[in-house]
């Protein structure tokens, strides 16, 4: 299949799969870009007889979790608007992406096909070449870690 018509097939899917990993639309058009991008150049290979969807989507989580690790690297100054005191502002989202760019690469790919993606520990065992006891053992360590950032409360929640 030609890059642009896996682009067709895949490209809103996987934008909206970087878009609930990043919370922004910049940076989710950037991680399918950067994703597509290395196919166009070679550097990501699909075998044309296995459907391309979870080699692009595991692509794109990778690329959307690298993104969280370098904002925490290098902070991005507040919209005016959301600066504003009397803005109402709800962080929670903002501390859990905060919170997965703190993971392990393993971890927070496990956590966010299972929460954010919705897949089955099994498939997610699959896809990740890992046993589904394992993934259970990293979604644990993760689902722990990312207490932290929340109070008792709220922990539940996640």
């Amino acid at each position: 299949m030609e890059l642009g018509e896996l682009f067709s097939q895949y490209g809103a899917q996987m934008f909206a799969t970087a878009k609930r990993i990043t919370g922004s639309d910049a940076d989710a058009e950037e991680a399918v870009a950067e994703a597509f991008f290395a196919l166009l150049r070679g550097k990501g290979q699909i075998d044309p007889e296995r459907d391309a969807g979870p080699y692009l989507r595991r692509a794109v989580v990778n690329r959307a979790l690298n993104q969280l690790r370098g904002r925490r690297r290098a902070p991005l100054p507040l919209p005016s608007r959301l600066a504003s005191p009397e803005a109402p502002v709800d962080d929670r989202a903002e501390r859990l992406r905060e919170g997965l760019a703190q993971l392990s690469p393993r971890q927070a790919q496990v956590f966010t096909l299972r929460h954010f993606e919705g897949w089955e520990f099994s498939a997610i065992a699959a896809e990740l070449g890992l046993a589904p006891a394992t993934v259970r053992v990293h979604l644990h360590q993760a689902t722990q870690a990312l207490r932290l950032r929340f109070d008792t409360k709220e922990a539940r929640r996640v």
